[in-house]
């Protein structure tokens, strides 16, 4: 198996996760993933890169159950054949967006 290590850094740097990517940019690449999987149709992997942005951006347990709640969703749509709407996919977007703005304001205090 793998072994994950997370390091937390002083000040208002965000880690540098692989290939000196820092987690604000891991994040962020994980939403616009998902925006064009979302133009492309491909529901399940349009909440599988939301769950992946909401598990970055969460240092509470706020963010972990949206995640959770994403990964849910990603299961239902990919497994079960649900079909969301395009509020469903908009209002998951702007949650993770909300996730996203709260975890940058903490890093910045």
């Amino acid at each position: 198996g793998s072994v994950l290590w997370l390091r937390r850094r002083s000040g208002r740097a965000s880690p540098a996760g692989p290939a000196g990517v820092t987690r604000e940019e891991e994040m962020r690449q994980a939403l616009s993933q998902a925006r064009r999987h979302q133009l492309d149709g491909l529901y399940y992997e349009f909440y599988r890169d939301l769950a992946r942005a909401a598990t970055l951006a969460s240092r509470n347990g706020d963010g972990q159950e949206l995640a959770a709640r994403l990964e849910a969703r990603a299961q239902e749509v990919g497994f079960k054949g649900a079909l969301p709407t395009p509020d469903e996919l908009n209002g998951a977007i702007r949650e993770v967006e909300r996730a996203l703005t709260s975890e940058m304001e903490a890093q910045q205090v």
